[in-house]
């Protein structure tokens, strides 16, 4: 092997420990992505020092978020260097306590893309969850943050918030949970002022 190939051999080992840091199952993440990718390998490996992924995090984005599927965190960082998908979002998956969320191209795509597009996922996922209510998310096109309006079914009752868009990107689910919650806390108070 002559000296230039080592040269870049040893700057290839480097880099692999650098962003494993000696995590087993991240290296072994970082392998098969090597293997899959060879002609944009490094720029590929490059997206974790720019999302600040290493070790136990990084190993926690493939066996956790992308259940071990190399191709699926391949597309992943694609679509981060795109700009399709925002560094919050990929963040919010490793950053669960325990085992990290699992990734979902759809949500993040909505999360990431157009206001309609994030309200049309929002409505899906929580138009049902709390009984008895009537939930309605709208995007409020001057700020370009989602509005939330809870109604109380067979009521005039109703209570709405805003959410900012940075903080859904951060953590939608607890985000808009917390929200939905409050809202629902609000209508049950409204009861129980009135006397009803």
């Amino acid at each position: 092997m002559n000296q230039t190939a080592t040269m870049i051999c040893n700057s290839f080992h480097d880099l692999l420990f650098k962003i494993s840091k000696g995590n087993p199952g991240a290296l072994t993440a970082l392998m098969e992505i090597s293997q899959k990718t060879t002609f944009e390998c490094v720029s590929l490996l490059e997206q974790f020092i720019k999302l600040k992924i290493y070790g136990s995090e990084l190993y926690m984005l493939w066996n956790d978020s992308c259940d071990r599927d190399t191709d699926k965190l391949i597309f992943l960082l694609k679509e981060y260097r795109a700009g399709n998908i925002c560094d919050h979002y990929i963040r919010n998956l490793v950053m669960a306590r325990g085992r990290g969320i699992k990734f979902d191209l759809k949500e993040a795509k909505a999360v990431n893309g157009r206001p309609e597009e994030l309200v049309c996922l929002l409505q899906r996922k929580y138009e049902n969850c709390k009984p008895g209510n009537t939930i309605k998310f709208v995007v409020d096109h001057q700020k370009g943050n989602i509005v939330i309006t809870m109604m109380k079914q067979g009521t005039s009752q109703c209570t709405s918030t805003e959410l900012d868009r940075k903080a859904i990107l951060m953590d939608m689910n607890r985000y808009v949970e917390i929200a939905l919650n409050q809202l629902d806390h609000e209508l049950r108070d409204f009861k129980r002022n009135r006397g009803e």
